[in-house]
């Protein structure tokens, strides 16, 4: 069987990473349902290096074969280099890729590219459009952009399925409230966690295979003490090497340690000693406050804004291991 488009249906979809993908059926399932169904914006949020990108590439590659037209806008990308990707990709495709480029990140372009959607999926009879943007928030105005995104999503009468996805790591949208306001006006947050262990164990293994690299230590001494289940850690630590790898994760919480310990005026050992007594609740001084509030923008702690759960980060382990045997040196 094959799209409008002459290609199979049925693809062995691969990773960046070259593996299968693995896991995230449930999140999967509510993501395919809902946008094939009507119009929806979801707001996808969760740990750096988790695989949200990931899985918004595999949605794309779902639908993709289901006859709809996904825009994918990568911001960093897009404003490196104005770029963004179509699925699928050919020349028709090209023409509407063109013709909105230049409006990305532009409130007030927002209309003409819903309408040059919306006439392109009209045009060659596709069952939808979906838009993902991924990391709004180095857009120069994310809040105005991203209120206008949601309310022709949602709001504006389409008679074709018009679905966005807008996905979030660090503590932007936490700190700002945006997240927020944009729920108030009907995003579905939807948070992507960490792999579970036999999800993160058939990872590593069909990893190690393809680049045919073996480790020294055990996939539970991986998952429980350095990656805490984030794919890209493990590509990281298999890419650079344990040893180089723990090097620059010390060299990193240094350098957040001393400009927090500069920026704030807290002496550095009260601030390593704060990260070497996580978790904690949220119920906490204001000093701790203060470091928290760092130390999301740098991606050491996270936490569910939905839920009451202490302070978190799968790899939180590796940084409290960095702490303390920071502040044993300092103390000497």
């Amino acid at each position: 069987m094959t799209d409008w488009f002459g290609e199979s249906l049925v693809v062995d979809y691969r990773t960046c990473a070259g593996t299968k993908f693995y896991n995230r059926d449930r999140e999967l399932s509510i993501i395919i349902d809902n946008v094939t169904t009507g119009s929806r914006y979801f707001i996808v949020y969760g740990p750096r290096n988790a695989g949200k990108s990931e899985l918004l590439r595999y949605v794309a590659h779902i639908l993709e074969r289901r006859c709809y037209l996904i825009i994918l806008v990568d911001t960093r990308r897009y404003l490196a280099h104005k770029e963004l990707s179509i699925y699928p990709y050919n020349e028709q495709t090209h023409s509407i890729m063109d013709a909105i480029s230049e409006l990305v990140g532009l409130p007030e372009g927002i209309y003409r590219i819903f309408r040059a959607s919306l006439d392109f999926i009209k045009k060659h009879r596709l069952n939808g459009v979906l838009w993902v943007v991924d990391e709004p928030y180095y857009l120069a105005h994310p809040r105005a952009f991203l209120e206008s995104l949601i309310k022709d999503t949602i709001y504006a009468y389409h008679d074709k399925p018009v679905s966005t996805i807008v996905a979030v790591s660090e503590g932007y949208f936490i700190k700002s409230r945006d997240l927020f306001s944009l729920i108030n006006y009907g995003a579905e947050p939807l948070l992507i966690d960490w792999l579970d262990y036999d999800s993160f164990k058939m990872f590593v293994e069909e990893y190690l295979s393809i680049k045919n690299v073996s480790l020294e230590i055990s996939v539970r001494e991986l998952y429980d003490k350095y990656t805490g289940g984030v794919p890209g850690a493990f590509i990281a630590i298999v890419e650079q090497g344990l040893s180089r790898w723990f090097r620059h994760i010390e060299r990193y919480l240094l350098r957040v340690v001393e400009e927090i310990s500069y920026t704030l005026g807290i002496d550095t050992n009260r601030v390593l000693d704060y990260i070497a007594s996580l978790p904690k609740t949220l119920d906490y001084s204001r000093e701790e406050y203060m470091i928290t509030e760092k130390l999301l923008d740098y991606n050491i702690v996270y936490y569910n804004p939905f839920d009451e759960k202490p302070l978190v980060n799968p790899q939180l382990p590796v940084y409290k291991v960095v702490a303390l045997r920071q502040r044993r040196l300092f103390n000497k």
